[in-house]
């Protein structure tokens, strides 16, 4: 090239030859932007000109959330591009602390960190964080979280069990009665062709009984079981707690 070639120039001719690879997700454009940015090329031909080619919307706002995501840990950043994370899900990652999103990030070879169990375990170690005032290492650093990411159980499982144990911090009331009313429903003999549920976020208060049949006998069977009065009385139970 020649010597007075201009830096958009060559950010072009960049873009052009890897452009399948920059435009494959978000987490790439930003990088290519972030690139283009510490050389040095100016904020005004980078929106008008490089953005539509990125097919991003040329507008500053959109510079800020991108130069904001840019700033996100090359971890955080990575698991964005290879679930091929959306402008605002990427954009969602910065409303997180650096050090949350490291600890979480931290777990990846331990759990199984799908994108819906990332975002899920953020917000609600934010919202008790910010609810309690508690710091990260209090919250983290005691006996049962550490001693469940040590297990030796599958990953899958621990996900799962780790998942609970942060939703039961953040929501420690609302878990407490769905334990309570888990128990109640626990001692209610009632027919194997009848499940009892309720609302588990306790918005609705109501419970559902669905009965399910193969044989036109199995009716009778069923409404002379659930006359029994413990199935009354534990379903009035339900409703008080409710």
């Amino acid at each position: 090239f020649p010597e007075d070639i201009s830096l958009s120039a060559l950010l072009e001719l960049l873009l052009i030859e890897h452009r399948h690879k920059i435009c494959a997700t978000l987490a790439a454009k930003v990088r290519f932007i972030d690139f283009a940015l510490k050389l040095g090329l100016e904020k005004d031909p980078l929106v008008r000109w490089f953005f539509p080619m990125l097919d991003l919307q040329g507008h500053e706002a959109v510079l800020t959330k991108v130069k904001a995501i840019a700033r996100l840990p090359e971890e955080v950043l990575d698991f964005c591009e290879e679930k091929k994370f959306s402008m605002r899900q990427c954009a969602q990652l910065t409303r997180y602390p650096r050090d949350l999103l490291l600890r979480v990030f931290s777990w990846r070879d331990r759990l199984s960190m799908t994108a819906s169990v990332v975002e899920e375990m953020l917000s609600h170690l934010h919202d008790h964080m910010r609810g309690t005032g508690q710091d990260l290492s209090e919250l983290l650093d005691d006996r049962e979280v550490l001693g469940l990411l040590a297990s030796s159980l599958h990953p899958h499982e621990k996900t799962e069990q780790f998942r609970a144990l942060i939703r039961e911090r953040r929501y420690p009331i609302l878990t407490d009665t769905n334990r309570k009313l888990q128990r109640i429903r626990d001692q209610l003999s009632l027919p194997r062709n009848a499940t009892l549920t309720w609302d588990p976020t306790l918005e609705r208060r109501e419970v559902q009984l669905v009965l399910k049949f193969q044989e036109s006998s199995e009716w009778e069977e069923t409404l002379q079981a659930l006359k029994d009065e413990k199935i009354a009385q534990g379903i009035h139970r339900l409703l008080e707690v409710l």
